[in-house]
């Protein structure tokens, strides 16, 4: 994954030996002087290690995370299956099942993370 994907507060996950167990993470530093890790931690723990980038996977959106985070379901427009809203930003889903906000697809949690910030001003929370 691409460091400058990231900001502190971004829900992502590790690549490890056991790809079955998956845990979540919050970004928690983003050092300029130490290009080669990106500083997680456990959501809601304080367990806190330094992770190279190639080996964070972003987290899949999915319907239960949007509505989890605060999104609500709205009616969708003609040739979507789905839309979302929150605080004025809309999802949509379209029949495939993929995630777009005006028309670019954004299929990562921290995708959207990133937008609400970009759009509001405000972080968007989400319990994973």
């Amino acid at each position: 994954m691409d460091k400058k994907e990231l900001r502190i507060g971004n829900k992502v996950t590790v690549k490890t030996h056991d790809s079955f167990r998956r845990i979540c993470f919050t970004v928690a530093s983003l050092s300029d002087r130490d290009h080669d890790t990106i500083g997680l931690r456990v959501v809601d723990s304080e367990i806190y290690r330094n992770v190279r980038p190639s080996y964070i996977i972003p987290i899949s959106l999915n319907e239960q995370i949007l509505l989890k985070a605060g999104f609500q379901e709205v009616n969708p427009r003609r040739g979507t299956q789905k839309a979302f809203k929150f605080k004025g930003v809309r999802i949509e889903m379209s029949n495939s099942g993929n995630f777009y906000y005006k028309g670019n697809p954004k299929p990562y949690v921290h995708k959207i993370q990133n937008l609400v910030y970009e759009l509001t001003d405000q972080e968007l929370e989400i319990n994973l």
